[in-house]
């Protein structure tokens, strides 16, 4: 291992050039580093007078390096064949810190996200605003992309909802009503209704076209912990630190039946998107499967040593996917209950889960703020996307399954290619 000492400040960033010859580093000392890879030799080094630098990108070519300041401004300089750096471009873009960069797979386009919860893609040449994804007034607990993949949603701390257009970026509303922090979102399967779940144990459901509040009843004592949505719409199953799954007739608001289990409290629960089961993750390491009509439980899965954080159905729901406290994830047979194998990788606590559209990509988020992609088949790691500076609360293919979107604790919310990461 090699240790540099390179700055006098914290280094906030540090990121490697697409062909891997050039490290950038970023710094509170107010300075942009360029490092050669083979010998370690200081290639460049930019000052900048306005406020520290918190991030940093290099475009997919490695011609372009973006900044983003403590001032709120975005700086973009060309990197030369000799990696040095000319023609600094600055553009105001945020009024807080910006915490997070990222380059378009053409570099014509640049995110940027701030501290207080704006996310804003411009035109790397020109600076002009593409799109923008404002209003988040505290950080991200929450976060869905409807099955439609035309719309976005994300809960905060303050009871709010923010729901945009996924392709202008446009901010359509703001539902509020919900009593404490949003603690999980879930669209109906014909992107037409979402549920919230809340912090006391309330569920509210939504008219996503008016934004108007259709039903709201108090489902547990404590705080929801998740909800979803049968395959069919019609049932709503919820989860809370009681050790029950509430199943609801979304009709009528009543309850259908409950689910307990004895000592475990009860992590994350899913309906299957094909078959009619219900799997849940459990405080002891285990995952248990139920028939939601008879309330009969069908087997008990043996998973991890640690609680289960996180689960997630294959879209086809032949594949249960576990996280766990300790960063491992297993993929399970849902008919034989067969573990087929295990990802290890991530270091830290699994948040988020979810699997592409063709069932051949799993994507998972951990508390290391990481987004790592993995394919099915082999087990191997694919690629690991950086760029959030929180816990990863959400993790959505899209429809074509060739985007993938990611919100984090930070307020910032990614959306990225697959192939490239970009």
């Amino acid at each position: 291992m090699i240790t540099l000492n390179i700055h006098v400040g914290s280094v906030n960033s540090v990121k490697f050039s697409p062909d891997g010859k050039t490290i950038a580093s970023a710094s509170d000392d107010y300075s942009l580093k360029l490092w050669n890879t083979k010998t370690l030799d200081d290639t460049k080094t930019f000052k900048v007078d306005s406020g520290r630098i918190i991030s940093s990108d290099f475009s997919t070519d490695g011609k372009k390096i973006a900044s983003g300041l403590s001032d709120g401004t975005l700086k973009i300089s060309n990197v030369d064949k000799r990696d040095t750096l000319k023609k600094i471009k600055t553009f105001e873009k945020h009024s807080d810190e910006v915490i997070s960069t990222s380059f378009s797979p053409d570099g014509k386009a640049i995110a940027s996200g701030s501290r207080g919860g704006t996310l804003k893609v411009c035109n790397s040449g020109t600076g002009k605003d593409i799109h923008t994804l404002q209003g988040h007034s505290s950080d991200i607990k929450s976060f869905s992309l409807s099955p439609n993949g035309k719309v976005i949603a994300s809960g905060n701390s303050f009871g709010e909802i923010n729901i945009w257009d996924s392709t202008t970026g446009k901010e359509i509303r703001i539902l509020k009503g919900n009593f404490g922090s949003v603690k999980h979102l879930s669209f109906s399967p014909d992107s037409k209704i979402i549920a919230s779940g809340s912090g006391n144990g309330t569920i509210k459901l939504w008219n996503l076209a008016t934004g108007e509040e259709i039903k709201s009843f108090k489902a547990h004592i404590n705080e929801i912990k998740n909800i979803s949505f049968s395959s069919n719409g019609k049932i709503l199953a919820s989860s809370s630190n009681d050790s029950q799954i509430k199943l609801w007739n979304l009709a009528t608001g009543e309850k259908i039946n409950t689910l307990k289990v004895d000592s475990s409290k009860i992590i994350n629960a899913r309906f299957s998107p094909t078959e009619n089961i219900i799997a849940a993750g459990l405080s002891d390491g285990t995952i248990k499967l139920w028939n939601p009509e008879t309330g009969e439980e069908i087997q008990t899965l043996e998973a991890h040593s640690r609680r289960v954080t996180q689960i997630s159905f294959s879209p086809n729901g032949k594949i249960i996917l576990s996280g766990s406290e300790n960063g491992t994830i297993k993929v399970w047979d849902t008919l034989t209950g067969k573990r087929i194998t295990t990802l290890a990788g991530d270091s830290r606590r699994i948040s988020s889960l979810s699997f592409s559209p063709k069932n051949k990509i799993i994507a998972s988020g951990s508390t290391d703020r990481m987004v790592r992609l993995w394919d099915v088949n082999t087990g191997k790691k694919i690629q690991v996307l950086g760029g959030h500076f929180g816990t990863i609360k959400g993790i959505n293919f899209f429809p074509d399954g060739q985007n993938i979107i990611s919100a984090s604790r930070d307020g910032t919310v990614k959306l990225r290619d697959v192939a490239t990461g970009g």
